[in-house]
């Protein structure tokens, strides 16, 4: 999508929201406006912006105001400003706090249904996916619960494994092209 384009679902976003925007921009913001400092917010490294990480980053912003509002005691309905997102920081901090989110709630579902009693079980199958540089490792359903069953270190079960796989995908944290 084009900026225009990115600019528009953002300020279409807010608008169906019913969203209060306030311009007052900090010296850091160079006078831009406030979805244009959300948009460059999104961007990150990979300069490329997906559509499910702006999703993330204003459920982000919203929910950090409907905390600004209690904590400040205030009615007013939900507003975006430049100090609110300057606050929020970038798209890897949101999606860091994002994955911590749902893991910590993976890990009590486990638990729950008494699965699993130790935590790290989800980031484990995770790190199953992730090369040792760091990067994202594509493998198939059956190779992942391969490894990560081969691994004397793990006492998962398959069970387990596919439980994770599937809130994962869920989660949209992970994609799933086919389980073969």
């Amino acid at each position: 999508m084009t900026q225009e384009q990115l600019l528009e679902v953002i300020e279409g976003t807010i608008d169906y929201a019913k969203i209060e925007v306030k311009e007052n921009p900090i010296a850091d913001d160079n006078s831009a406006s406030v979805s244009e400092v959300i948009l460059e917010n999104l961007r990150g490294k990979s300069k490329e912006i997906e559509l499910a990480n702006l999703q993330i980053y204003l459920d982000r912003l919203y929910r950090n105001d409907l905390k600004r509002i209690k904590k400040d005691g205030d009615s007013r309905p939900v507003r975006f400003d430049h100090t609110l997102v300057h606050k929020t920081q970038g798209i890897e901090d949101v999606l860091s706090d994002f994955l911590e989110e749902q893991v910590a709630i993976m890990e009590l579902e486990l638990k729950k249904k008494n699965l699993v009693t130790q935590k790290g079980v989800p980031m484990n199958i995770l790190y199953g996916l992730v090369t040792d540089d760091g990067t994202k490792r594509s493998l198939s359903v059956d190779k992942l619960k391969e490894d990560l069953l081969g691994d004397k270190g793990q006492t998962l079960s398959a069970e387990v494994i596919d439980y994770c796989i599937d809130r994962f995908h869920e989660m949209r944290i992970i994609r799933i092209l086919s389980k073969d």
